[in-house]
């Protein structure tokens, strides 16, 4: 039983670590998709001048789970 109640818990603190990052990927897109939206196309002169939105989306990985390697 203290083993079940172990492996629970260990399943349980990569699923808060998954959501934490799916969060974080779904705010980066909002904001991307914000920009994008805000002028119609993408305001390249503008999203250069946002260079922590332009960082953010140069490390975007195209893997969807928390294990994968960031750039």
């Amino acid at each position: 039983e203290h083993e079940e109640i172990e492996k629970l818990r260990a399943e349980n603190k990569e699923l808060k670590a998954q959501k934490q990052y799916d969060s974080e990927r779904i705010e980066l897109l909002n904001s991307f998709i914000k920009h994008v939206n805000d002028n119609g196309y993408i305001d390249f002169q503008g999203y250069k001048n946002d260079v922590d939105l332009m960082r953010k989306m140069a490390n975007y990985s195209e893997g969807t789970n928390v294990n994968v390697e960031k750039n």
